[in-house]
């Protein structure tokens, strides 16, 4: 059974029709099929079946959509969807229908995780609708925490704060910081555990 990828989209575009569209197509989707998966989308976009299988994973899916395009003074639009892949962001499929049916009208960013795979990616290089940068999953002394940070200054911030006694500062490596918590905290209860890790910007190959 596959390890699934968690990502979150924003769509957007100066062509508010195109974005519509697709707004309309997947909200078909999740309203009228059982299964809210991108297979079912690329049907809607008029692909046969044979072709929809060929270029989806059809274990991937739509978890949720938000219910309005917010349109932007600048003449933008945009709306953001949340989707679950196997393994991996599989964004590929995206990029084949916004190039083949948008003609690339409509652009894409998304985050994606999947802490099994090790996978945690932020390709809004600058932060115009997400802004995580970092994030901490930890327990220790029984007490658990997860968040997320824009800036590195906040990372450490917080763990001298709450970590005072590990000595981490900004020159340390997101695994020499786990290393210094963990020994100065966690050494005394094997259930503890201190994971901090950075959202890169891994772009997908895109389908040429």
């Amino acid at each position: 059974m596959a390890n699934y990828c968690s990502n979150n989209i924003a769509f957007y575009s100066k062509d508010r029709t195109a974005l519509q569209d697709l707004f309309t197509k997947i909200n078909d989707v999740l309203d009228n099929t059982n299964t809210h998966s991108i297979y079912q989308l690329m049907l809607k976009h008029g692909y046969s079946e044979e072709t929809a299988k060929k270029i989806t994973d059809c274990r991937d899916y739509i978890t949720y959509a938000e219910d309005n395009i917010t349109d932007l003074p600048c003449g933008h639009s945009y709306f953001k969807i949340d989707t679950e892949s196997a393994w991996q962001p599989n964004m590929t499929t995206f990029f084949y229908l916004l190039q083949d049916k948008y003609v690339n009208k409509i652009s894409l960013v998304y985050t994606s995780e999947e802490p099994g795979s090790g996978v945690f990616i932020n390709t809004d290089v600058d932060g115009l609708f997400f802004t995580d940068r970092y994030k901490i999953d930890c327990c220790i002394d029984n007490n658990y925490f997860t968040d997320y940070f824009t800036d590195f200054t906040d990372v450490i911030e917080f763990i001298q704060e709450d970590y005072p006694k590990a000595g981490a500062c900004i020159y340390d490596n997101p695994e020499e910081i786990r290393n210094k918590v963990i020994t100065a905290y966690g050494s005394s209860n094997e259930d503890s555990f201190f994971y901090l890790d950075r959202f890169t910007c891994n772009y997908e190959s895109r389908w040429n």
